[in-house]
């Protein structure tokens, strides 16, 4: 069964980045990728708040995702920090989880919403500062930390950098 399970994570990260890659059809491939994420979000210019989705990956309560939804639109975002999301750090099992649970958010946006998750591997801050500077996002909202040390601080460096876009 836990082939199965990961067979299917998989083909679901899978589904996500074909999706993603055909945005990339028309940008060369030697442009780094979250600049070609940028230059595949044309037709999200008009989607000026992002939510940057990070523990809650939950549509139903989440906070930040409500107070979106008074923007004119919404850019869904998951920043995969590669100096925290990785097995060798936090572990196989929640490596695996994590994807389900974006996987899963993906599904529900994709569904529910007729939007979809556009997932970013990189620092979070530098990320966020990227898409602001590009006028891809004019704001980006989030459910604010309350005690991880390592959330607070990375919190802090995105409101210092953004304090009239966070």
């Amino acid at each position: 069964t836990h082939a199965i399970a990961l067979n299917h994570i998989a083909a679901k990260v899978a589904e996500i980045i074909s999706d993603t890659s055909a945005f990339y059809s028309t940008v060369s491939t030697t442009t780094p990728p979250l600049r070609r994420l940028l230059a595949s979000l044309a037709s999200a210019r008009a989607m000026t708040t992002a939510v940057w989705f990070r523990k809650n990956l939950r549509v139903h309560d989440n906070a930040a995702l409500t107070a979106a939804c008074d923007a004119e639109s919404v850019l869904p975002l998951y920043c995969v920090d590669p100096a925290w999301a990785t097995p060798s750090i936090v572990g196989p099992n929640r490596c695996r989880f994590l994807l389900e649970s974006l996987a899963d958010l993906d599904e529900t946006l994709k569904t529910k919403y007729g939007s979809r998750l556009h997932v970013v591997v990189g620092d979070p801050s530098e990320t966020i500062t990227k898409l602001i500077k590009d006028g891809t996002i004019t704001k980006v909202v989030f459910e604010e930390e309350i005690a991880e040390p390592r959330e607070l601080e990375l919190e802090k460096r995105i409101v210092e950098a953004h304090p009239d876009e966070a």
